[in-house]
């Protein structure tokens, strides 16, 4: 009986931490949506200001290289700054994902042993055998 109630209680704590991680993730998908939707826009305002430039199509070292030497010494800091933010925000997103699937595993895992299951190397449950003989009548 004892076995029977840390079970249920496990399956509740594992439960109670699902149930947080799904608004965790709800958050984040939702501020994802939010910055995803403003970078939109400037890149549509990027892009209008560019054909007005003449800069259409080109990318930031063509447009350096295009310009003045006035303008060129002005636009390369904030291309660099540019540049160095933007892969930040390419580490931190694939910092997140990585988090992301380490936890998945961890609950696929703990899910597996408290249903009986076991999980690969990769913490993906696996599928155990056919209940198919052991559910009939003979």
């Amino acid at each position: 009986m004892d076995n029977q109630n840390g079970t249920t209680d496990l399956l509740e704590e594992f439960a109670a931490s699902i149930e947080q991680l799904a608004h965790t993730i709800e958050g984040i998908a939702r501020l994802e949506e939010v910055y995803i939707l403003k970078l939109r826009g400037l890149e549509q305002k990027r892009l209008r200001l560019a054909e007005a430039m003449g800069w259409k199509g080109l990318t930031f070292r063509q447009i350096l290289s295009q310009s003045t030497s006035e303008q060129a010494g002005r636009l390369s800091p904030l291309f660099t700054r540019l540049d160095s933010q933007i892969k930040h925000l390419r580490e931190v997103k694939d910092t997140a994902e990585r988090m992301i699937q380490v936890r998945l595993r961890e609950f696929n895992m703990i899910l597996s042993s408290t249903t009986g299951g076991g999980c690969d190397e990769n913490g993906v449950p696996v599928k155990g055998p056919s209940s198919f003989f052991h559910d009939r009548y003979v």
